[in-house]
């Protein structure tokens, strides 16, 4: 029997710190969820275990901004465990040499960070947030740097 699923994406935060004019719905989403309750560590290593038991293979955390989920090297750490391949989309604001090194200590294998164009102010535009480009070309730097060290890393752009 082939697998019933392959790809799981999470989203376990739904803030940004990007203003997209183009992720209205996520933000209407958010405006919708934002006093409720994130889903545990617990609850979120049983959707892993049940989605592996269908197939499942790769893991793809995006946002919002998914750097914001306070457990994210924690929930990577439970994706591995589980034998998943495990990719996060991030926008790049908030990445510092710290954050990517407890990430890839954590076992992510993948990193991809958004961009809309090559010239800073069309991204920025696009992104609703000046100064965004130089943080993400920045960011992707900073991971080219782990790569060095993790030879197995994919970097994205």
């Amino acid at each position: 029997m082939s697998p019933i699923l392959r790809n799981l994406v999470i989203k376990p935060e739904l803030r940004c710190t990007a203003r997209c004019p183009t992720c209205v719905l996520r933000r209407e989403l958010h405006d919708h969820v934002k006093n409720q309750r994130l889903l545990s560590l617990e609850e979120l290593d049983g959707i892993l275990r049940e989605a592996r038991l269908l197939g499942g293979r790769n893991l793809d955390i995006r946002g919002g901004e998914p750097t914001l989920y306070q457990h994210l090297s924690d929930l990577i750490r439970l994706a591995k465990k589980g034998g998943w391949i495990v990719q996060i989309n991030s926008n790049g604001s908030l990445m510092s040499k710290e954050r990517i090194r407890t990430l890839v200590e954590a076992g992510v294998d993948r990193i991809m960070i958004s961009l809309y164009s090559h010239e800073a102010s069309v991204h920025d535009a696009m992104r609703g947030l000046p100064g965004l480009w130089k943080r993400a070309t920045d960011a992707l730097a900073l991971w080219a740097e782990q790569k060095e060290r993790q030879p197995g890393l994919e970097i994205v752009a």
